[in-house]
């Protein structure tokens, strides 16, 4: 990192450092600096005032951060062509949190329960599922709750102007940074026929 200069746009900002660096003793924050050749790299300052020398002289380390900064960009990318992935797919994609409401739907959505995919979220599921299939529906995601999983499961939804929606999904957990389970995600197909049940079901992590 001996290559690095601080780049006129960036000078300003390098004297607001040393000044900070002055007062707090430490600072730590992230910014570009231009290599000799003229490449711009983003690197990531600490600087901190020596403590027992007179002169206040300030030390800095630079850590080029290019390879996070490039995982971030490729992760990024990858979320966006998954939710396309998602969104296209003609199979239902949800999402439910663990009081059992939308927190997830792709566009089949509308295909399916005749609303958009933004008029079922915070919605319970219960309430587009035929009345006689509330209760299998609702037993069907009790081990997916308890952290099991579901596949090859039937019901009979209702579109928005109550015509039956034959539906078969499978059902993971999702869990919270501690591992609880907090919801549940799925797929599967739907349709207006039972047909549709020779499909066999996906299910999207």
């Amino acid at each position: 990192m001996n290559d690095l200069v601080v780049p006129q746009s960036e000078l300003e900002s390098a004297q607001a450092l040393e000044e900070q660096a002055r007062r707090a003793r430490s600072v730590t924050f992230e910014t570009e600096r231009c290599r000799k050749d003229g490449r711009l790299v983003p690197v990531r300052i600490a600087a901190a005032l020596v403590r027992g020398v007179g002169d206040g002289t300030i030390f800095v380390l630079y850590d080029d951060i290019t390879a996070i900064r490039n995982a971030e960009r490729a992760l990024r990318e990858a979320e966006r062509q998954y939710r396309e992935l998602v969104e296209s797919a003609s199979d239902l994609v949800w999402q439910l949190d663990a009081e059992g409401r939308w927190t997830f739907v792709n566009r089949a959505a509308r295909e399916i329960y005749g609303v958009s995919a933004e008029d079922l979220l915070g919605r319970a599921f219960a309430d587009r599922v035929e009345p006689e299939h509330v209760a299998r529906d609702r037993a069907a995601f009790q081990p997916v709750l308890a952290g099991g999983e579901v596949s090859d499961s039937e019901t009979v939804h209702r579109g928005v102007a109550g015509e039956p929606r034959h539906l078969a999904f499978a059902a993971r957990p999702i869990r919270d940074a501690e591992g609880r389970v907090a919801g549940a995600h799925g797929a599967g197909p739907g349709g207006t026929g039972r047909d549709r049940y020779d499909t066999g079901p996906a299910l999207y992590d």
